[in-house]
């Protein structure tokens, strides 16, 4: 029994060196740190990373949105005055176009006009030459003719 008491602190000496080199309580608590200190590290890198989009992409990229739906209202504030000055110069320019051609056309008229008091003075002008000579058979039909445009020409008068 000798021998059986000597193998027993053997056996505890043993355990306590197996227990040393072995250590499984100790690598688990120091897992869970290491584990725990690598996440801690991961989500500082990704809080910085956000942070760093936030500042440097985000809020830019918001701030120039704003100022470009600015420029855009701007942009339409002043297309819709550029448009109402064109609509008033297109009215001034049929205005005057419409006078122009009224005025194109009063010449024309009396142009015309003066064109028909020519050719009826012309008309009278032969009436009162047959008054004045001895009138012969074919000049008797002209006043004839000539009489309801000399009629046409005085009630266009009044």
């Amino acid at each position: 029994t000798h021998g059986d008491a000597e193998d027993v602190p053997s056996l505890f000496s043993w355990d306590a060196e197996t227990e040393q080199d072995f250590c499984p309580a100790k690598e688990v608590t120091d897992e869970p740190k290491e584990a725990k200190k690598t996440q801690d590290e991961e989500f500082s890198l990704w809080m910085c990373q956000v942070q760093i989009f936030f500042t440097t992409k985000f809020f830019p990229a918001y701030q120039h949105e704003k100022v470009l739906r600015e420029k855009i209202k701007e942009n339409r504030i002043r297309d819709a005055a550029l448009a109402e000055l064109r609509r008033i110069k297109d009215e001034e320019l049929a205005k005057l176009t419409a006078g122009r051609e009224a005025e194109e056309a009063k010449r024309q008229e009396a142009a015309a006009a003066e064109k028909t008091l020519d050719s009826k003075s012309e008309d009278f002008k032969a009436l009162e030459e047959p008054v004045t000579q001895p009138a012969s058979p074919p000049k008797e039909e002209a006043p004839s003719v000539a009489p309801p445009g000399v009629t046409k020409g005085l009630a266009g008068k009044k």
